[in-house]
């Protein structure tokens, strides 16, 4: 994919934007996305890190695991829990051995909590609520935690629990990604 982004970005510069010209062609056309080119050049770099690393299968079968139990975990949740229930949190446990490249422990669990208003100021503003939390607690170990009803979806009513499940997700898969990244020595700029 990277390589059909250089190609069409050198296409651009010999069809495109010539005076006259009325055919114009870049991957803002390809995508309609700015950053579709860097966000290439990341997904690259992170995954020659994790085969350096030579953890790239185990990385893949434990986001396989994750989304699987994960998505599960959400349906259950909004069966169970009404989109007004905003401190009830669903969180994730992973311990795992990265020298064997086994996976030891995946808990899920939920909690009740007051939701604490951030210090710092966010993208939201000074007033923002602390919604997420993801950490690596010990050398081993990933936890996440996420209020899901402070999140809305676009035309909630036409979203079953299934969907809304499916469309979540990526929540949770960012976290894991992100601290399993630092866990072998990648660490993500902000």
């Amino acid at each position: 994919p990277e390589k059909a982004v250089e190609l069409t970005m050198e296409l651009d510069s010999h069809v495109g934007g010539g005076y006259g010209r009325n055919f114009q062609f870049s991957t803002n056309d390809l995508e309609r996305q700015d950053d579709f080119y860097y966000g290439l050049k990341e997904y690259r770099s992170k995954k020659e890190h994790l085969i350096e690393k030579q953890v790239l299968e185990f990385y893949n079968q434990l986001f396989d695991i994750i989304t699987e139990k994960t998505e599960k975990e959400l349906t259950s949740f909004y069966n169970e829990h009404s989109k007004d229930e905003k401190e009830i949190w669903l969180g994730f446990l992973l311990t795992v051995d990265l020298i064997k490249q086994e996976l030891i422990e995946l808990k899920y669990y939920k909690f009740q909590e007051v939701l604490k208003l951030k210090t710092e100021d966010s993208r939201f503003g000074s007033a923002s609520k602390e919604i997420e939390r993801i950490s690596r607690v010990h050398y081993n170990q990933i936890k996440v935690e996420i209020a899901v009803n402070n999140y809305g979806f676009w035309k909630e009513e036409e979203y079953t629990n299934e969907m809304k499940a499916k469309s979540f997700i990526w929540h949770y898969q960012k976290a894991f990604e992100k601290i399993f990244l630092e866990m072998v020595g990648l660490e993500e700029d902000e």
